[in-house]
């Protein structure tokens, strides 16, 4: 396991969010965070990237607390891509993307041949070359969400943290990105962790689900594991059927 969380407590404005939560997330896989709007997915992702500071506890990133990499490493090791993140209105494509490169760079020093070349491999994977030199605010939802993708594709971390990738996006454009962050666990090797909604395509593209209510797990495992009747009533308050999806095998909502 690469993450390892141990008696994590998290408080907000003197609330506890987080309590007492352990948990080990696998490497090289997709892993969904689900669970009610304030149950503390975002938390626990900004408490993994080492953003949120914890009462108690200890976040562990392949056998090393987070708390002991300097900004500089934490940055090469873990990118995080926030909820509605925000450009300026004139910064280009390419400019944005460039910024995954940040950690890497010298002061006073310009990009190198691999950072330049890092950049332009991103722009390509997410379907965007014939608009590097667009701005980002000129471009649609889809679009500046592959963007914003493309610069932690730039980063080139070990450990990508997605909070609600598919937020505002119409349903062709959340496969879209859901296809695109699955292949940096499969055929990149990264290990993802994002906070998802929809839970038929949580069930549908993640390797792993961990399931969050109150600040606390109620389970974890294989979608198959976690997406049953009596989870959805513990984590949601949903009466549900669930059902194999015809062509995927993966578990499929249906609310009472």
């Amino acid at each position: 396991m690469s993450v390892v969380i141990e008696n994590l407590s998290v408080s907000l404005a003197g609330q506890p969010v987080l309590q007492n939560l352990s948990l080990a997330l696998p490497t090289g896989k997709v892993t969904g965070l689900i669970g009610p709007n304030g149950c503390g997915k975002t938390t626990l992702l900004r408490t993994i990237a080492g953003l949120q500071p914890m009462q108690h506890g200890a976040v562990n990133w392949q056998d090393q607390p987070v708390s002991a990499l300097s900004a500089t490493e934490r940055a090469r090791q873990i990118a995080i891509l926030p909820q509605s993140a925000q450009a300026p209105d004139s910064m280009t494509v390419a400019d944005l993307i460039a910024r995954g490169r940040t950690p890497y760079l010298r002061a006073f020093r310009p990009m190198t041949q691999h950072d330049r070349q890092a950049v332009r491999t991103a722009i390509a994977r997410v379907g965007l070359s014939d608009l590097a030199d667009r701005a980002v605010a000129s471009l649609s939802g889809g679009q500046r969400q592959r963007a914003w993708i493309a610069m932690v594709l730039a980063q080139d971390t070990p450990l990508v943290l997605l909070d609600e990738p598919t937020t505002f996006l119409d349903l062709h454009h959340q496969i879209d990105i859901l296809e695109l962050v699955t292949d940096l666990a499969r055929s990149h090797g990264k290990t993802v962790i994002a906070v998802l909604h929809d839970l038929n395509l949580a069930s549908r593209f993640c390797d792993h689900l961990v399931a969050l209510r109150a600040g606390e797990v109620i389970t974890a495992g294989p979608p198959a594991e976690v997406v049953t009747q009596d989870t959805m009533l513990r984590v949601f308050d949903l009466p549900c059927q669930i059902l194999p999806d015809p062509r995927y095998a993966t578990p499929v909502v249906l609310p009472a």
